[in-house]
């Protein structure tokens, strides 16, 4: 991984391949190529943009004595099993112990390796972060989830999901 930061440091950019060994199919030995942007546009309002391409090869479409179990899914076609994905948060701080965040998220599954189904998927999401203390942080948000080219929710039933909820957090 290598690091870029601006002279006034409103920027940087982060690269590399974070994840890099034979990237033969096994439980979750992926090749991971990823870049990350930030910008700060004053104090009160940045964002960070990243894309990750990952991959495997000799991917199986079911369990093998090399493989028995995996936390997760198998991809629904044998071979090289890619898929990549663009994200970017934008954070507004709206007070000294608070801000509001937008996410949005464009991810294709090209064979299903990550989450059983080969689909492209969209994410969009709002929430609020808040520290009533240094102990404490709440989380609540509101995220809708599409499935574009097979229904990928509720067991396969379902293009989209809408979820709320939230995150309390102690911290120690």
């Amino acid at each position: 991984m290598i690091q870029w930061t601006s002279p006034n440091q409103m920027d940087s950019i982060y690269a590399g391949d974070n994840a890099f060994n034979n990237g033969e199919f096994g439980y979750n030995n992926l090749q991971q190529i990823v870049g990350t942007w930030t910008h700060k546009f004053n104090d009160k309002v940045y964002t960070a943009t990243e894309a990750v391409y990952m991959y495997m090869f000799d991917a199986k479409t079911h369990p093998t004595s090399e493989v028995p179990f995996q936390n997760g899914s198998f991809p629904v076609k044998r071979g090289y099993a890619p898929e990549w994905g663009i994200v970017n948060y934008t954070m507004f701080r709206i007070s000294p112990a608070a801000f509001f965040t937008v996410r949005n998220e464009f991810y294709n599954d090209i064979v299903g390796s990550r989450t059983g189904f080969a689909t492209k998927y969209s994410e969009h999401t709002i929430g609020l972060t808040w520290w009533p203390d240094k102990l404490i942080t709440l989380r609540p948000e509101l995220r809708f989830d599409h499935s574009y080219d097979t229904a990928a929710f509720d067991n396969g039933t379902r293009r989209n999901q809408l979820v709320a909820s939230m995150d309390f957090i102690i911290h120690y």
